[in-house]
């Protein structure tokens, strides 16, 4: 069941997050994972990083609610790193 969900990450000159959807199985891939948001915070600023635990909350898992609001802002699951590149 898709769920609503908050990410909030703070980097060095900014905030970053979103609300994003997902099931409870993709935010728990998550946890763990090395995430590259490329020059969020300007050219050269290589904004990276692993995703830890209280880093993604619910926010709610009332259908109307997940698709009245959807994805706003930054989703974490569009930023995964790609192991095999490595």
């Amino acid at each position: 069941m898709k769920k609503l969900w908050k990410f909030e990450w703070h980097s060095l000159y900014s905030f970053l997050g979103g609300l994003f959807v997902a099931t409870d199985e993709e935010v728990q891939n998550l946890i763990g994972k090395e995430v590259w948001f490329g020059e969020y915070d300007g050219k050269h600023s290589e904004v990276h990083g692993t995703i830890e635990d209280g880093e993604i909350t619910l926010v709610s898992d009332n259908p109307v609610v997940v698709e009245a609001v959807g994805n706003f802002g930054l989703n974490p699951l569009e930023f995964l790193e790609n192991e095999d590149e490595y």
